[in-house]
């Protein structure tokens, strides 16, 4: 048997046990409103009509034996059915209002029938009261376990409902009698000891719910000993689930043995408790865990939070030291980088062309000995003038050499020559070095970028819990399944994990900015790690807005214009506009301006400093243009 059909037949089973014993609970007033709401509600929760209408019918039947409570339960089924298919010719979801009128409708045959056989208005009207409220509280349980899911939170109203619908339940347990024992007992024991033992003070629920039954079947007295058991557990948790089973045990059987003039407590109820309060004790240590487990999902997430923060801390830690790696490296090659001034440049053409114009001329130590080692001082102008104006002349050399040096006109041109062969190496070394500089630039940057991320990261995320849970549950009134809401506690930053397809729903935005007491945006992204749910990101919505327009005309026979433009928001909070200038017209103007654009774009996006991008994209045009 295919694994689907076997977890069919299992739903099958548990919703026709359900119709048995919400149709066999009767309150102490002789009120008996579940069955009805309980099968209305289905049909809310998205159930196989087909399915569930027979087994409704054949639980009437087989609780009451009569023909015309069984007649009373398919008129609910004609109206639901006909319901069901107005709807689906419409290609409308059943709402709440109209599961609701189903529901009115649905029980006036048995108002009618009740009234006839002699009961008075007041029952029939509180009993019709009652199964309206039933229906309400089923729709809204069965809604958040068989649509939602049962790892999802539960809402206020949904917890409540749920609880209404256990107590509903357990009645029905109490009211069946097998061989004169309550049921109620075996399973009461078993299911408080497991939820106390796992849930810790929220388990206290299930003996409120077990006891309420009881109390609702009009043994008042069975309410206290049940809390009480729990309170046992929860005080006995911490030791063993062996302790803490006998601890329920004794407690339990002892206040029902002391009020077993008001409860009738039988011997075999007693052999009930012991059973269902040591079979928790009888289970697998691993089926124990996956218990805990499974029961303890509906709980706040605040470990995972406490993890986000430290990691965070550990991530700001390793920023920080990063940040210091790449200021120490561009300072490094920052050194390392060559560097000259003019009166170096003079000094070093200086020395070339004395090296080849008077170093090998015979009259050297004359010129020497006359110009008192001053040599140099007489080239200098000569060279200054070369390299300032581009070009030496006869007209920079000073009288004695003119009148004096055998070699005169050969220095001219010697200086010229050496001059423009050292401003072709000196061009090669700049280029070399503007490489160096532009790369200490981005080292600096990136320093500077991971500085400010370890700065931010340092901020400890508090999580505003209070408000989470009502913007679950404001969602949930919508029919919005939200599994997760993530609010930080400075507001700008809301997160959502939503139901895919109800992630672009516009009352998301308006919920959430109810609850936020801000305008919020949404952002909507696929979850990667939650199939069939997507990413909602909010965040606060700026004040003021921008609007801008544009206008390009290219130059006349050109087919592109020379100048590029950028707008763009790298952040919610901030707007970048830029304007590239060309330097001329077509292709090559349009292809300089837009690598600038593409610059400073990813920069800011990237994160950097205003002072960062400006410097890193002005030396890097300038260094490939050179």
């Amino acid at each position: 048997m295919k694994r689907e059909s076997f977890q069919a037949i299992l739903s099958g089973i548990g919703l026709f046990v359900c119709f048995l014993l919400l149709a066999s609970a009767r309150t102490t007033g002789g009120f008996s409103p579940f069955a009805l709401g309980f099968f209305v509600a289905l049909v809310y929760a998205k159930r196989n009509l087909f399915v569930s209408a027979p087994l409704y019918v054949l639980a009437i039947f087989i609780t009451r034996a009569d023909f015309a409570e069984f007649s009373l339960a398919v008129f609910p089924v004609l109206v639901v059915f006909v319901a069901y298919f107005l709807h689906y010719k419409l290609k409308r979801p059943i709402s709440l209002l109209t599961t609701n009128i189903c529901a009115f409708i649905a029980q006036v045959p048995t108002m009618l029938y009740s009234l006839y056989i002699g009961e008075t208005a007041f029952y029939t009207a509180t009993n019709a009261v009652l199964t309206q409220i039933f229906a309400f509280c089923s729709t809204l349980c069965l809604y958040a376990v068989l649509v939602r899911g049962m790892k999802t939170k539960f809402t206020v109203d949904e917890s409540i409902c749920t609880g209404v619908v256990a107590t509903a339940l357990c009645l029905g347990l109490y009211t069946v009698r097998f061989f004169g024992i309550t049921p109620l007992f075996l399973v009461a024991s078993f299911c408080s000891v497991v939820m106390t033992y796992s849930l810790g003070s929220i388990g206290l629920v299930s003996g409120v719910v077990f006891g309420l039954a009881g109390a609702l079947g009009g043994d008042y007295a069975i309410f206290l000993p049940m809390v009480v058991g729990c309170v046992f557990v929860l005080a006995f948790r911490t030791t063993s689930p062996y302790v803490a089973s006998i601890a329920y045990l004794a407690s339990v059987i002892g206040l029902n043995t002391y009020f077993s003039s008001l409860t009738g407590f039988s011997v075999a109820e007693g052999v009930c408790v012991a059973i269902g309060s040591l079979a928790f004790c009888a289970l697998p240590k691993q089926v124990k865990g996956e218990l805990s487990a499974y029961l303890t999902a509906f709980r706040e997430p605040k470990g995972e939070r406490h993890v986000i923060n430290r990691h965070r801390k550990t991530t700001a830690r390793r920023l920080s030291a990063a940040a210091k790696v790449f200021w120490d490296l561009s300072s490094l090659v920052s050194d390392t980088a060559w560097d000259m001034s003019d009166d170096e440049r003079s000094s070093h053409i200086l020395t070339a062309v004395e090296r080849e114009f008077c170093g090998t001329c015979s009259k050297k130590d004359q010129c020497d000995y006359a110009l008192m080692g001053k040599r140099r001082d007489m080239l200098y102008p000569v060279v200054e003038v070369a390299i300032k104006r581009g070009r030496a002349t006869l007209l920079e050399l000073p009288a004695y050499v003119t009148s004096s040096c055998v070699k005169v006109n050969d220095l001219i041109p010697l200086v010229n020559r050496i001059k423009d062969d050292y401003i072709e190496i000196l061009k090669q070394k700049v280029s070399s070095n503007g490489g160096k500089i532009v790369f200490a630039e981005q080292l600096l940057g990136v320093g500077e970028l991971l500085a400010g991320l370890s700065q931010e990261m340092r901020r400890v995320v508090g999580f505003d819990v209070g408000r989470e849970r009502t913007l679950v549950d404001e969602l949930s009134y919508k029919n919005i399944l939200c599994s997760e809401a993530i609010i930080e506690e400075d507001g700008e930053s809301v997160t959502l994990l939503v139901k895919e397809g109800e992630a672009r729903r516009r009352a998301i935005e308006k919920i959430t900015s109810k609850v936020m007491r801000k305008k919020m945006s949404a952002k909507v992204e696929k979850s990667p790690t939650h199939k069939g749910f997507d990413t909602v990101l909010l965040s606060s919505t700026p004040i003021y807005d921008m609007a801008f327009g544009e206008a390009v005309e290219k130059k006349r026979g050109e087919e592109k214009n020379g100048d590029s433009r950028l707008v763009t928001r790298p952040s919610i909070d901030t707007y970048v506009m830029a304007i590239a200038d060309g330097m001329g017209s077509g292709e090559r103007a349009e292809k300089s301006s837009s690598t600038a654009i593409s610059l400073v774009e990813s920069f800011y996006k990237a994160g950097f400093s205003h002072k960062t991008v400006i410097n890193l994209v002005n030396k890097m045009l300038n260094f490939t243009e050179g």
